[in-house]
């Protein structure tokens, strides 16, 4: 109107007219023409949009990808546990390293893998028991063991333990790092077992060396009681000690280096897993990529092996410049590998109620940017209800999709269970079948809720989209007219211009011209003047 306005004004006054303002308001013109025409082509494409239901297609599409892709990085992390011998990921130092504290508390490093440390705990408290006091004591036969197949010596002379096979049982670190038949081999070795007079061992009993040369009786010392030598056996004792104790320390450090390598072992092989996921992602993304393009090749009523080529360079260009969105979806397959390795079947649970949850979320976030749009404030509010009422359903369906999948698996398990036949990398085949007929009955059901729904409000919005585009082709006209009227006024204007330069150029050359004749004509008047008077005087000289 604004533009009408000014172009009346021009029009009303044609003698007084800016020509920079003619060019400005043409420039103006052009650009709302240009903008209009968009709006009628964006109609259009608003229209195409109400006629079909690609949006639901497209999130029915994705997340039966997303629900491949996230059984391929569980069923990854599933095999890494069976490859860890059923033990789910634990890269703590406990968990590896065994410590005698722990030990004694029950604490297992579990994940060694040179030492079945619960075995161990298990055999040495099989050598206890608790007698009626509630006193944890020595089983009666637990020395059998370690004194089958040794030399026992001899009526007279006992081989005695130095360090007593009691005293070896209840020490814990021996109990931590030493197998039995390690300390079957120290009890029995020749730092460990001497030659004791016979009365002298059964009264030493199970006593440390120190405890027995330090006892009394009736005021007697060992030593003076039996046939021994007190300075030898406080050697024997002393020299038994120390290989003891080397035995342990030496031990000791094969245990932390073998939990060291046992850690390293498993970081090492889920880092591995965590690359294949990885890898299997890229993989599948591609894939899909070329999918799309191979679904879109084989519509084509002119198909050949170029154009095919030609689609597979589209479905890489398309990888490539998405790739930055796959390394994100890459880090989601290596973070579902690892909850699954770390929690087994319950972090894969958990993670497919994430899935439902991210759903929900993502259609409720849909709706609340719905009606927080600008551009929906007027609309009516029916179409408000039913157009949330869209987008909901969509949601529905897709979290449908997903529970129906896990019901349709299990229960096809149940009715025919070689269909739960683990097929390596995607799993078993009832999951696969169950995702996709899951996907697509609630496809099917969605599509046809929402085409439902469609019927109700697509009539009257073609109807405001066509009463909108007549709006636009009328206004169109409008602009093309007043674009009309600029141009001719502006060519009339320039007519006017041009015209009038050239009457001045005219002017100002006829101006110029008359100067120029009247000097010549006054310059020829004088000299012809001046040549008479010198003829008259020369006369007048020759009459004298």
């Amino acid at each position: 109107m604004a533009n009408e306005n000014k172009t009346f004004e021009l029009q009303s006054s044609e003698t007084d007219f800016d020509y920079e303002q003619l060019l400005e308001l043409e420039s103006s013109l052009e650009n709302n023409l240009k903008d209009v025409v968009e709006h009628i082509d964006q109609l259009d494409i608003d229209r195409e949009k109400l006629q079909n239901n690609e949006y639901l297609q497209e999130s029915i599409e994705n997340i039966v990808w997303e629900q491949v892709q996230l059984q391929l990085a569980a069923q990854i992390g599933e095999e890494f546990i069976k490859e860890n011998k059923g033990q789910t990921l634990d890269l703590r130092k406990e968990a590896h390293i065994q410590t005698a504290e722990n030990f004694e508390k029950g604490k297992f490093a579990t994940h060694n893998r040179d030492v079945d440390y619960q075995g161990r705990y298990t055999k040495w408290q099989d050598n206890f028991t608790i007698n009626k006091k509630g006193e944890r004591v020595l089983k009666s036969d637990a020395r059998e063991f370690f004194d089958k197949g040794r030399d026992k010596g001899s009526g007279a002379v006992h081989k005695d333990h130095t360090v007593s096979i009691k005293e070896q049982l209840n020490d814990i670190e021996m109990s931590t790092f030493f197998s039995k038949e390690e300390v079957k081999e120290f009890a029995n070795s020749s730092k460990n077992l001497h030659d004791l007079d016979a009365s002298a061992n059964m009264s030493k009993g199970d006593k440390t060396m120190k405890e027995f040369l330090d006892s009394e009786r009736n005021g007697l010392k060992p030593e003076e009681r039996f046939n021994i030598n007190r300075k030898q056996l406080e050697k024997d004792d002393q020299e038994a000690r120390e290989e003891l104790h080397k035995r342990k320390q030496e031990n000791k450090e094969k245990a932390i280096q073998s939990g060291k390598k046992s850690r390293h072992d498993e970081a090492l092989k889920v880092s591995g897993k965590a690359l294949k996921a990885a890898i299997f992602q890229l993989l599948s993304e591609f894939l899909k990529e070329i999918i799309k393009k191979f679904i879109v090749w084989l519509s084509e009523k002119h198909k050949n092996f170029n154009s095919f080529l030609e689609k597979l360079k589209e479905a890489v260009s398309s990888f490539v410049s998405n790739l930055s969105k796959h390394i994100l979806n890459v880090g989601q397959s290596i973070l579902t590998m690892l909850v699954t390795s770390i929690f087994g079947t319950v972090g894969e649970i958990f993670l497919k109620i994430w899935t439902f949850i991210k759903q929900g979320w993502s259609s409720l976030k849909d709706a609340i940017d719905y009606l927080n749009n600008p551009e929906n404030s007027s609309k009516d509010i029916n179409i408000i209800i039913l157009e949330l009422g869209k987008v909901i359903t969509a949601g529905i369906v897709v979290t449908g999709g997903l529970a129906l999948g896990e019901i349709i698996g299990k229960s096809l398990i149940a009715i025919a269970p070689p269909l739960a036949v683990e097929i390596p990398i995607l799993g078993s085949l009832a999951s696969i079948i169950g995702t996709f007929m899951g996907a697509t009955v609630a496809g099917i059901t969605g599509a046809f809720v929402l085409k439902m729904i469609d019927q109700q409000i697509v009539n009257k919005q073609i109807s405001e989209l066509k009463s909108k585009k007549i709006d636009q082709n009328n206004e169109m006209l409008v602009i093309q007219d007043q674009l009309l009227d600029v141009k001719s006024i502006k060519l009339q204007v320039e007519k006017d211009s041009v015209i009038n330069t050239i009457k001045e150029r005219h002017d100002m050359a006829a101006s110029i011209m008359k100067e120029k004749l009247s000097d010549i004509f006054a310059e020829s008047t004088r000299d012809d003047k001046s040549d008479f008077d010198e003829i008259d005087n020369l006369l007048q000289e020759l009459l004298d």
